[in-house]
This record gives structure tokens, sequence and C-alpha cells, in this order.
């Protein structure tokens, strides 16, 4: 409504710590996963879902 940013940090268990075991992955905005321990753990907001 006042299109406010924010940021949110995602903590989600990591097996590898690398990406490579998906243990990490996250729903993302557009059908696209991320991966918490590579590619944040910090993260727009309207990207992800909660």
């Amino acid at each position: 409504e006042l299109d406010v940013p924010c940021q949110v940090s995602l903590e989600e268990r990591m097996g590898c710590g690398t990406g490579g075991c998906l243990g990490c992955a996250c729903d993302g905005a557009g059908g696209k996963r991320y991966k918490v321990c590579k590619d944040g753990p910090v993260f727009p907001a309207e990207e992800v879902f909660f």
C-alpha cells in the first residue's frame, strides 16, 4: 500500500552449504526456486513465498 521496500532473511536447514543438495530450496515468485545457502539468505520480500 505504501510501496515501502522490504527485505527478508530466510532460515532453512543447510545440508551442504553450496546448493548441491537442494535441502535449503524455497519457492519464489514466478515458479522460481531459490537456494537459501547460495542465493540468499536475504531476499526482496516480493520475490519469495511465505
